[in-house]
């Protein structure tokens, strides 16, 4: 009897653990994919301001060169 209790108890040990790890997978998950998120709203963010500075440098060659 005493073996199938610890047996019990051993497994329900490894669930534990086991959903504890996922939980901290799912976390870690969570915190990379808002990373991606931040990261990719700065690179839009720094293309859109190359773009203007690519603009404005366009225009003061025209008007140089007019």
């Amino acid at each position: 009897m005493d073996y199938y209790v610890t047996l019990f108890l051993a497994n329900t040990a490894l669930v534990i653990a086991s959903a504890g790890g996922l939980f901290t997978l799912c976390n870690q998950f969570a915190k990379l994919t808002a990373r991606w998120s931040v990261n990719r709203a700065k690179k839009q963010e720094l293309q859109a301001q190359f773009a203007e500075f690519l603009k404005a440098r366009e225009a003061e060659q025209a008007e140089t060169s007019a």
